[in-house]
């Protein structure tokens, strides 16, 4: 039975493929298309867009399913980056149906991990997780225990984020089993830190500083982004362990890297959360230091989430410093930013449940296609069972139908090998009748030839009585009217039309439609032309061509430069060559010779 995805695909490569013209493009032009698409991807979304959609289009034109995932692959991350979640999931939906169909694993696995990707910007933690998991068993069938691990660190912080520690600590403890096994210390840091972020939720504080403390000690093989997130992270800990200098020292070493880094948005969020550690302490002109420091940086940022947050800390300290106008003007901002981020949120809302909408009637399309087609193999299934529970009651027919079915297939065999045998015929006699129908134009090829060459050596010999005949007169006075009459005769002999008509008898056997066709081209072409013509495409010479017509070498040549000039022939370009070449009427061609 035909698999729901392999409807998809053939829906799809029936619908589109005939949508566009494009000329055939070869693997190694698609990669590179592939490649220019990656490299103006990062800066300018418009262009890899609309790059990706004419690789999109010529691979389905070109049937080249790989390249028609990879160009989806690409739109669907250039979206993403973006922020046009809702143009990302209908690429990535078609491009995992595609990948499964292609049986290709490395795809499955990068389409999954978008998908993930895509539902963790959203914010849809259980649809993350529905995806990751899907992840999780495609990498263990395939044996890839790396992204097994990796899969399930991603998995464990999803729970996290979801304050589901027994979950978060369970996979994420399962993913660094592996990599303390395999010496990865690039994954044992990472599920270091979240793990220690899931002590941190659970409060038990020691814990998560103590995991945090053990990562510092591998800071030779950490990036600068990697030990500023680990000092943020103890910062955060420690205040709310109550360690307010330890939090202070470390978000302040946070402060110095992200300063070096260049790095506004976080800067900005550790000067905030050194305002509420200030605050904590009751140190209120540190801490409305540190706020406008954080404001200050946050200006020029598009974030009012962030921007939010920093003005209501602002008119908290304000309050307690007792500047009321500075906290009203501080509320103020923060209640402007409060509604654009409503706003904002409310929009998301909007479009996420758009987005759940459309989700929602594909899978239930999707749904009820595996419903009808459970609902068959159900069927089929009962069908079995009934001919099973059939044949174990008669067992003599079912011998029977075995043995009938047994020679039908013997018979069925019998009857491919007769066709086989039958085609083999078939093809032997169709070579045998080719190589008939060659030796057949080889044999009038030479049977004109010989007439040619007959014409020609009759002529020559005409040629050579005549000049006999006058020596002979001369030499014997032979009568003026005598040598006349007999000069008649031998030119009789040498009749230049009858011997074209008859070499134009034999030319037509082999050349059917040549003489018209060249005449259709060239209308101002005349008939002496076309004798000339002829004879070239006889590969006969310019002498023997004079010969045939009785005239001079160099009025042969002056007709091939009309000829030339005539049928508008490059400068370059012989007339030999283009009359060996051009070929009016092949089909009857054959149909003559044979």
């Amino acid at each position: 039975m035909i698999s729901l995805r392999t409807v998809y695909l053939l829906l799809i490569l029936g619908s589109g493929f005939t949508c566009y013209a494009v000329p055939e493009t070869k693997p190694a032009e698609f990669k590179k298309m592939l490649a220019n698409a990656r490299l103006v991807q990062d800066f300018n979304s418009d262009s890899a867009v609309g790059l990706y959609n004419a690789i999109y289009a010529q691979s389905r034109e070109a049937k080249n399913l790989h390249v028609l995932v990879e160009s989806l692959l690409g739109l669907a991350q250039t979206h993403i980056g973006s922020g046009q979640y809702m143009l990302a999931f209908p690429k990535l939906k078609e491009a995992k149906i595609l990948a499964k169909d292609l049986d290709e694993p490395e795809l499955v696995l990068r389409t999954l991990s978008m998908e993930v990707g895509l539902y963790s910007k959203m914010g849809q933690s259980s649809k993350q997780l529905k995806v990751a998991f899907e992840y999780l068993d495609k990498a263990k069938s395939l044996g890839r225990s790396d992204d097994v691990a990796w899969m399930s660190s991603t998995i464990g912080d999803v729970y996290r984020s979801m304050r589901q520690s027994e979950n978060a600590r369970k996979f994420i403890e399962d993913a660094q089993s592996h990599f303390v096994a395999n010496n990865d210390t690039h994954g044992i840091l990472a599920t270091s830190n979240n793990l220690a972020l899931v002590y941190d939720l659970e409060d038990d504080y020691s814990q998560a500083l103590r995991m945090f403390f053990n990562m510092l000690k591998h800071r030779d093989q950490m990036s600068q982004e990697k030990i500023a997130i680990v000092y943020s992270n103890i910062g955060r800990t420690s205040y709310r362990a109550g360690l307010f200098d330890q939090s202070a020292e470390f978000l302040q070493k946070s402060i110095d890297i992200r300063e070096k880094l260049n790095d506004p948005h976080r800067l900005a969020k550790v000067y905030n959360e050194m305002a509420t550690l200030k605050k904590l302490e009751h140190d209120f002109g540190e801490a409305l230091s540190f706020g406008l420091r954080a404001l200050e940086i946050s200006k020029n940022l598009d974030s009012p989430f962030l921007l939010r947050d920093i003005n209501m800390q602002l008119s908290e300290i304000e309050e307690a410093l007792g500047n009321w106008e500075s906290a009203y003007r501080y509320r103020s901002t923060f209640e402007d930013y409060n509604r654009i981020v409503y706003n904002q949120e409310k929009n998301e809302d909007i479009a996420n449940a758009r987005l759940e909408y459309e989700l929602g009637q594909a899978q239930h399309e999707m749904d009820q296609l595996a419903w009808e087609r459970a609902q068959a193999e159900d069927r089929q299934q009962l069908t079995i069972y009934k001919i099973i529970a059939l044949a174990l009651l008669i067992l003599l027919i079912a011998v029977i139908v075995v043995h009938r079915l047994r020679l039908q297939k013997k018979r069925l065999k019998m009857a491919i090998y007769e066709h086989k045998r039958s085609a083999v015929q078939q093809l032997d006699k169709a070579i045998s009748d080719k190589h008939s129908l060659e030796r057949q134009l080889h044999l009038k090829n030479q049977e004109l030839m010989t007439h040619a060459l007959w014409m020609l050596d009759k002529n020559r010999l005409l040629v050579e009585v005549k000049k006999e005949m006058e020596l002979i007169g001369a030499r014997y006075n032979i009568s003026s009217d005598d040598q006349d009459s007999f000069k008649l005769l031998v030119d009789q002999g040498a009749n230049v039309d009858k011997d074209w008509a008859e070499f134009q008898t034999h030319f037509n056997r082999i050349h059917h439609s040549f003489l018209s066709g060249l005449k259709n081209m060239a209308s101002e072409l005349t008939s002496k032309e076309l004798r000339i013509c002829a004879m070239i495409k006889s590969n006969l010479t310019t002498n023997e061509i004079s010969s045939l017509l009785a005239i001079s070498p160099k009025s042969v040549n002056m007709s091939r430069y009309r000829i030339h000039k005539k049928l508008n022939l490059p400068h370059g370009q012989k007339l030999s060559d283009y009359l060996f070449q051009v070929n009016f009427d092949e089909p009857q061609l054959q149909k003559n010779a044979s």
